[in-house]
């Protein structure tokens, strides 16, 4: 009797060892960064220069300024990442970058989303009503590649909310060209509101995705197809 107690007390010891040094054994890995190399990980870069506040037809065709209607696509947007990620029991992050007056701003670092996380965008977009300045698109590429670059999640993306090319800073094209050539690509969306897309052509050929809208409806359609298609889509 005496024996079974002492081999049962050495079980038990074995087994709590080998739970506290799982992490240190070279290739194993715990249940909680397994799924965060599994998951999505989403920088959002949102212009917030001037030209922002001009008019476009929202929902209800009335004259809306367009920083009020992108307002409301990243709430959509994290609306939906957060469902994706409850929904699949996979980690997903988010983060955004904007600029004002052309200073990068870094209101929301990439964070993991939850219900809890996820009001931080809605207090921000609630928050936001003053867009100034210049367009440096090319530099708010560059501080959401670095967030991204501090996650473990094998699936990451930057969406690129904008109604002016870049007229401030490093060009966009040049960076993209930076990233694609790095160790590890991230694939760049940019969403051209109420501006021609063909002013992004050379954004493109560096291989950014680039889709145009002119007005809300537009814009949801468009945002919703690069999550459904190509960021959700991808890490099925």
């Amino acid at each position: 009797m005496k024996t079974l107690l002492t081999i049962g007390i050495l079980l038990v010891g074995l087994g709590l060892w080998a739970q506290t040094n799982t992490a240190s054994i070279p290739g194993a890995t715990t249940n909680a960064s397994a799924a965060s190399a599994a998951g999505i990980a989403v920088m959002i870069v949102y212009d917030g220069s001037g030209s922002m506040a001009d008019p476009v037809p929202g929902i209800d065709s009335k004259p809306t300024p367009k920083f009020f209607i992108a307002n409301k696509a990243v709430n959509s947007i994290i609306r939906q990442l957060l469902a994706y990620s409850q929904g699949k029991h996979v980690e997903v992050q988010a983060g955004l970058v904007d600029f004002v007056g052309g200073k990068i701003q870094r209101p929301i670092p990439l964070l993991a989303l939850t219900p809890e996380t996820a009001k931080r965008f809605v207090a921000w977009t609630r928050d936001f009503r003053q867009p100034e300045g210049g367009t440096p698109l090319g530099a708010a590429i560059l501080a959401a590649q670095k967030q991204l670059a501090t996650s473990q999640c094998l699936h990451q993306h930057i969406l690129v909310i904008t109604d002016g090319m870049s007229n401030a800073g490093p060009p966009p094209e040049k960076v993209l060209k930076k990233l694609r050539n790095g160790d590890h690509p991230v694939p760049v969306y940019f969403v051209a509101f109420d501006v021609a897309a063909d002013l992004f052509k050379p954004v493109k050929e560096e291989g950014a995705m680039v889709v145009s809208a002119s007005d809300e409806t537009q814009l949801n359609t468009e945002i919703n197809a690069i999550l459904g298609q190509k960021i959700l889509l991808e890490a099925e």
